[in-house]
């Protein structure tokens, strides 16, 4: 296959709460064993009846404190928050980092309601099947490819084909005045394009920026 179930070992999950790590429970009867897990488990029945925000958005501290309340969201959420994307949750967007938790919020007044409301009209059309690995990875929490990381780059190298050029760094990018972008190489070349997504790391992105002139 494709891809592969992760090992049982990593399906255990732990955060440092009171002074010890806590597991996360995997199964309705761990949350209810667990002193720590019911706690955040009484929190998520009550989001229902939280107030629905108004603005277009809000730092991530600020949502789950208004869904989940206090215990919750530094217990739970600023670890998820760190672990995924390395980041302070009271400067992060929640719009932007848990979006359909947001727009859920936004449709549905909570977004435990949202979520209901969304298993109930996921069910896939019976003219147009789900796709193989959908159907394949179906329950799976975690999963990965079994040649590892490497096998998402091949396979886009792969469907985009002569459009790939290998060994092009980049030194500048500019916003073009009629729209869209040039990216100069170090070759003397440069590429024009709609639009950049940018994915290098944050030191060498700003030296490409600033050499643009942004």
């Amino acid at each position: 296959p494709f891809a592969r179930r992760a090992l049982c070992c990593i399906l255990h999950r732990f955060v440092f709460a009171h002074g010890e790590l806590q597991e996360l429970p995997s199964s309705l009867w761990d949350a209810l064993r667990s002193p720590f897990a019911r706690r955040a488990l009484s929190a998520i029945v009550r989001e229902p009846f939280a107030a629905k925000g108004t603005a277009d958005d809000e730092t991530v501290d600020s949502f789950f404190r208004r869904r989940v309340g206090d215990y919750v969201t530094d217990h739970l959420v600023d670890a998820i928050v760190l672990g995924v994307y390395g980041g302070d949750s009271r400067a992060l967007s929640a719009r932007a980092c848990f979006t359909s938790l947001f727009d859920a919020e936004r449709a549905h007044g909570s977004i435990v309601k949202g979520m209901l409301a969304g298993k109930k009209s996921s069910s896939p059309s019976p003219r147009d099947g789900p796709r193989p690995l959908a159907t394949q990875l179906r329950g799976e929490a975690l999963f990965s490819f079994r040649t590892g990381m490497e096998a998402l780059p091949k396979a886009l190298e792969t469907q985009l084909g002569a459009k790939v050029q290998r060994g092009a760094r980049a030194v500048s990018l500019t916003a073009l005045s009629a729209g869209g972008v040039r990216v100069a190489l170090q070759d003397g070349t440069a590429v024009t394009a709609d639009a950049a997504l940018i994915t290098t790391p944050p030191s060498l992105t700003a030296e490409i920026l600033r050499a643009g002139g942004a």
